[in-house]
């Protein structure tokens, strides 16, 4: 309607993938939208070193942190990077309370391998919901404010199809700026709150 188009000037089919190209684009726009953040609970058995990040959620997407859930205190693990994970999985028959983490191939692993059952918490940011694949009505996976922000990406790309690239420049500028206002709103510190440098947190050596 806003380009005064008929449908097979630019079929819906076009549109569809304009659109859910525009929510894929804001979804990588940050590794870590607070909106995609989500807890899972697992209990990692004894004697097994790895778990599918699948069976932690079948969502899950990027994984954050894992905490060992303690009656006393929250115990955090410590993730390691490839050459540690090589040195730890040469003594993997060493068992014990987990404090080390890692992730590969699909896989969580767990450094020493618990000797008895443990719980976690584990925080982390699941995959987007492809809604456009839901059809007429569906809702975007994303905060309100950014839902005119995919139709602006639309635009540009449905004004390059036209052969107009001065509007879809135009467009295409505009969905830059309504991202980058967006994110910028996000990272304000709350008044209310205080300002915590260094992480704030406490970690156990």
């Amino acid at each position: 309607l806003h380009l005064d188009l008929e449908e097979e000037d630019l079929p819906d089919q076009v549109l569809d993938f304009f659109v859910r190209e525009g929510s894929r684009r804001i979804e990588r726009a940050e590794p870590r939208w607070p909106f995609y953040e989500q807890f899972y609970s697992l209990t990692q058995l004894a004697g097994v070193e790895s778990v599918a990040k699948t069976t932690i959620g079948a969502d899950l997407d990027q994984l954050d942190s894992i905490v060992h859930i303690d009656p006393l205190k929250h115990l955090p693990l410590v993730w390691v990077g490839f050459d540690a994970f090589q040195e730890l999985r040469a003594q993997r028959a060493a068992q014990g309370r987990p404090r080390f983490f890692s992730e590969h191939h699909g896989l969580v692993w767990f450094f020493p391998t618990p000797d008895i059952n443990y719980d976690f918490t584990v925080f982390g940011y699941r995959k987007p919901a492809d809604w456009v694949a839901d059809g007429a009505g569906a809702v975007p996976d994303m905060p309100d404010e950014l839902h005119s922000t995919i139709a602006t990406w639309t635009l540009s790309k449905a004004y390059s199809q036209q052969e107009d690239p001065e509007l879809a420049s135009l467009y295409e500028r505009q969905y830059a700026d309504e991202l980058n206002e967006f994110r910028r709103r996000l990272v304000i510190t709350p008044h209310n709150q205080p300002l915590v440098l260094n992480g704030g947190a406490a970690r156990e050596p």
